[in-house]
């Protein structure tokens, strides 16, 4: 029979139950600071943003469950690891469509349109990841903190010295937020419980977003803002630089250097 974590943390105290993550991150070689020390205690205090997925057979199991996925989400963040192959292929019908379009197109252009637009949804699908590495990078010494692994429902960033705004939930672009996660913050706020949502870009316009950010921070000036869109494209481009294999490229695909 298995606990779900939102059992558990209903039934024991919170001291008990950092105690168990707390010594099991300490047995995993990964400190109990205040990143993971700021989330979990969030998540005691909020058992609805708890990830009902999060389960054992025992109450301290589920515990160290959740410690897994904060510690995995870390360790295996886009900007250090290789990213995964897409696990679809292309629809040969797309081919069809553009061929018979523009009827001037030989195979081999075929072929490279096909490769370029599988390699741009590679790259948009992994930029999300990049902005919260990003954030995490520039805001953490200020006491932001990133839930690593999807470890809080619908929140990216938990700031526990801000009590206005104590979590927050980072998107790309405005128009990316799914029904989902609609529905989970619109619970939260039911529950007294607010998650702010910030998105970088606004889909229309290409305008970025950084000063509403900022402007939260009270720790930047005009003339040297911690978070902008310039300081964001430096951090992307030596990510790829230091680690290529971020952006996966299929072995088949007419742009890889090696295929």
């Amino acid at each position: 029979m298995s606990i779900k974590l939102t059992d558990v943390i209903d039934s024991i105290s919170q001291m008990e139950a950092e105690r168990i993550a707390s010594e099991y991150a300490e047995s995993q070689s990964f400190p109990w600071k205040a990143n993971i020390r700021a989330v979990f205690r969030d998540l005691l205090e909020n058992h609805f943003l708890v990830p009902g997925n999060i389960k054992a057979s025992t109450d301290e199991k589920s515990i160290e469950s959740w410690v897994r996925k904060f510690i995995k989400g870390y360790e295996n963040r886009t900007s250090v690891t290789a990213s995964n192959m897409p696990g679809t292929i292309a629809d040969p019908v797309v081919d069809i469509v553009i061929s018979h379009r523009l009827q001037n197109l030989n195979n081999r252009d075929i072929r490279q349109i096909q490769g370029a637009h599988r390699l741009s949804m590679n790259a948009e699908k992994i930029i999300g990841d990049l902005l919260e590495d990003y954030i995490h990078t520039k805001l953490e010494p200020f006491g932001w903190y990133c839930a690593w692994g999807s470890t809080l429902k619908a929140t990216d960033f938990v700031v526990p010295q801000n009590t206005a705004k104590p979590r927050w939930q980072i998107k790309n672009r405005d128009n990316s937020e799914n029904s989902s996660s609609k529905a989970i913050r619109k619970a939260a706020r039911e529950k007294g419980v607010k998650i702010d949502l910030w998105f970088r870009t606004f889909s229309k316009t290409g305008i970025t977003n950084w000063p509403a950010l900022n402007d939260e921070l009270n720790i930047d000036s005009e003339n040297d803002p911690v978070l902008s869109e310039e300081s964001f494209r430096r951090f992307v481009g030596e990510i790829i630089e230091n680690n290529p294999d971020c952006l996966a490229i299929e072995n088949d695909n007419y742009y890889n250097p090696n295929g």
